[in-house]
């Protein structure tokens, strides 16, 4: 599902990863590094300023897309409206790491199993 940018003038997003997001037009400092936990008010230039100069199309396009936006950085990036207050606005928060290392948990749990490999060093091991 995409998103119009221009339907989300006025709006607020908040940052659930590290990106640059073009934030000008000018010709100095057109972008500014967004982090965990930043919000940035969508005006016309933040619009303006994120048409990309290739195929890849705006970013704000993704806002209510957590797929493409994975399929597009490797993660969700970003989220429309301010900063949840359910969330740790420190991105070391011991809860945010208990996530990851649980997300992580269960990725390596998924990717063993399913790995042919794991059957042949078994059988491997037996034979020795």
């Amino acid at each position: 599902m995409t998103t119009t940018p221009e339907s989300l003038l006025n709006l607020q997003v908040h940052f659930l990863g590290s990106m640059n997001v073009p934030v000008s037009t000018s010709e100095w400092a057109t972008a500014a590094a967004m982090n965990y936990g930043d919000v940035l008010d969508i005006t016309d230039e933040v619009i303006e300023a994120g048409y990309p100069r290739d195929r890849r199309g705006h970013w704000l396009e993704l806002a209510a897309d957590p797929n493409g936006q994975i399929e597009r950085w490797g993660e969700k990036k970003f989220a429309v409206g301010p900063f949840p207050d359910y969330l740790p606005k420190d991105p070391y928060h011991a809860a945010l790491s208990d996530l990851a290392s649980t997300k992580y948990r269960i990725e390596s749990t998924v990717l063993n199993s399913a790995s042919p490999r794991r059957g042949s060093f078994s059988a491997t091991q037996g034979a020795a």
